[in-house]
């Protein structure tokens, strides 16, 4: 059974769901940091590792004209219905839902861009577009830390974090639970291990996962 790639699309009470008409042969996730390089006298460039770099999603997708044997989705003749409506979700600034079945990947996104055409010689009428994605980070208000009063000597942060509980709604990856709590969604093998899940990529609506301090993860 052929993967299915969807987006589901819901701002201020306009839903639209999307499935796309041809599966595509695949798509790319790109992550990592930021990398400084300094040059110092006699030793050379060094580089340092900085903050976590801004995620990318790139995926090339055709809108057949026809219906083809290959179609596994909804197909639509007008294959501008589709490229429309990513348009139209760029310029509104809002995420939408992108998810890939049988895999982790069930994000909330912005819709970078899209670019799409035909390809001379076709002949066919079919759309090649090619989707750039950035995932939605939730903004959280910094947390300041009170300094400690009267007769305690404890450092502020030197308390032992426990735990806080996170119950799991229907929709929730591990993946997408590391990004909102961490900002770093690679996490998720390890938060699985803590939690003794064995499988990262099986979790379900109502579990109780323990939300650690970062560092405890090891």
């Amino acid at each position: 059974m052929a993967r299915k790639y969807m987006f589901k699309y819901n701002n201020r009470g306009y839903d639209q769901e999307l499935v796309l008409p041809v599966t595509p042969s695949n798509f790319t996730i790109t992550c990592g940091i930021k990398t400084e390089v300094i040059n110092l006298t006699e030793v050379g460039d060094l580089n340092l590792p900085g903050t976590e770099s801004a995620e990318s999603i790139t995926l090339d997708v055709l809108f057949p004209i026809q219906k083809y044997p290959f179609v596994t989705g909804p197909h639509n003749p007008d294959p501008y219905v589709f490229t429309e409506a990513f348009a139209r979700w760029s310029r509104e600034h809002f995420p939408s839902r992108f998810i890939v079945s049988e895999s982790n990947v069930n994000i909330r996104v912005y819709i970078e861009s899209i670019r799409y055409g035909t390809k001379s010689g076709d002949g066919t009428g079919d759309v090649y577009a090619t989707i750039t994605m950035r995932p939605w980070r939730e903004l959280a208000a910094p947390q300041v830390s009170k300094a400690p009063t009267g007769g305690n000597n404890a450092r502020p942060g030197s308390a032992p974090k426990n735990p806080q509980a996170y119950k799991v709604v229907s929709g929730d990856t591990l993946w997408g639970i590391c990004r909102k709590f961490y900002s770093q969604p690679t996490l998720c093998w390890k938060l699985a291990k803590y939690n003794g899940i064995k499988n990262a990529n099986l979790i379900y609506p109502g579990q109780v996962l323990k939300i650690p301090d970062k560092k405890e993860l090891g």
